[in-house]
């Protein structure tokens, strides 16, 4: 039986059974009133919850279903509920489509509050015109179903067409890099694999230094792969540097090595204006993190370097291990002025060089890296033969 409850426990009026027989009622309190005798102890376990009250004495539920009966006050679900649940649910689903596809978030905020003010409304109205009662609780939860799950949908959809972008845009930057290390690469043909055995270097180093002891020396891992893609772009300069100074076979001249210098200055500029182009000038640009290595990585540590003459930490880490990384590939590759020095003959060098041209710190993670080294230059070197 579908009861219209009155209201909590008491909304009947209550008479004591003890006062009756004690004879402090008076008699004519029950004249032309219908009456139901019965019992209100929690013991007797005849109470009963309903939507108004916890605690309500059987006596009184029948009392009020007789009410309803007597007044033709109840409550009808008819046969035809369930049809009109079917299409409740239908039209939750396809307005939880719609608002998840076509709206904005503030108009999806803006339909979602008519919605749940909405139809337990019409429920409420339709009840107290007809006495006919269709909950709306099935279909508020068919929606709310339904609008969660479509929007996760189109959440987990964004993500992925996100995620497929910035692996395009990663794409594209890498193949930038390489156009770019390339094309330096192609103004001076006797660096061979220079470019691919240095950024390797870079790596390991970078690498190596996630865990070190000194917090201005520890590497983030998301930096590693920025340094290691960033570290390519450190002689794009020279694409600036006339040919006769860049392919002269025999040593310089101060007037010509004084315009080999300005490749640092040449490759920052371009790198520069490519990071202003971008409009990506965060610490997270792999531009910036190139513009500072093609810069920096001809400083040395005691400050004799170039373009700017920078001293110890001054020189951004980038820069010094740069500077470690292309002079052991330098040392270790042929040129046509010079013959390749052996593994051992450039790790020497580069030891004599501790604290004049090469930061102390980078120099021992040389040290520690040694072996890893020379496998990259051996691995390197076979794949240019």
């Amino acid at each position: 039986v579908s009861l219209r409850f009155r209201g909590p426990a008491k909304t009947y009026p209550y008479i004591s059974a003890a006062d009756v027989l004690d004879g402090k009622i008076s008699q004519s309190i029950f004249d032309r009133k219908v009456v139901f005798v019965g019992f209100s102890a929690e013991g007797l376990k005849d109470i009963h919850t309903t939507p108004f009250d916890r605690r309500l004495s059987g006596v009184e539920v029948h009392a009020t279903m007789a009410g309803a009966l007597l007044d033709h006050d109840f409550i009808s679900i008819p046969t035809w509920n369930a049809g009109v649940q079917g299409v409740g649910a239908f039209l939750a689903v396809l307005l939880a489509l719609t608002i998840v596809l076509r709206f904005s978030t503030w108009a999806t905020g803006l339909i979602l509050v008519v919605f749940f003010l909405l139809v337990p409304l019409s429920s409420k109205a339709f009840f107290e015109s007809f006495q006919i009662f269709i909950s709306p609780v099935p279909t508020m939860v068919i929606f709310i179903l339904s609008f969660v799950l479509l929007a996760l949908t189109r959440f987990r959809s964004e993500e992925l067409r996100v995620l497929h972008r910035e692996r395009q845009l990663a794409a594209a930057r890498d193949c930038a890099i390489v156009g770019w290390a390339s094309l330096a690469e192609t103004r001076d043909t006797e660096t061979g694999n220079h470019i691919f055995r240095t950024q390797k270097y870079i790596q390991a180093m970078a690498q190596h230094l996630v865990h070190h002891k000194r917090p201005e020396y520890r590497i983030q891992q998301k930096n590693v792969d920025l340094l290691f893609k960033s570290s390519p772009l450190h002689d794009v300069g020279k694409v600036g540097v006339p040919d006769s100074i860049l392919l002269k076979p025999g040593p310089l001249t101060p007037a010509e090595f004084e315009e080999m210098k300005k490749h640092t200055l040449y490759g920052a500029e371009a790198l520069a204006k490519a990071e202003s182009a971008s409009g990506i000038t965060d610490d997270t640009s792999f531009l910036k993190t190139a513009r500072e290595i093609a810069l920096t990585h001809h400083e040395k540590w005691d400050g004799t370097g170039y373009p700017h003459g920078l001293v110890g930490e001054n020189i951004p880490l980038s820069g010094r291990l740069m500077a470690l990384a292309d002079v052991y590939d330098a040392l270790i590759s042929q040129r046509v002025y010079k013959k390749a020095m052996s593994h051992e003959t450039a790790v020497n060098i580069i030891r004599n060089g501790r604290g004049t041209h090469f930061d102390p710190e980078i120099v021992d993670v040389f040290e520690a890296l040694e072996d890893k080294f020379l496998a990259i230059n051996l691995e390197h070197a076979e794949q240019k033969g």
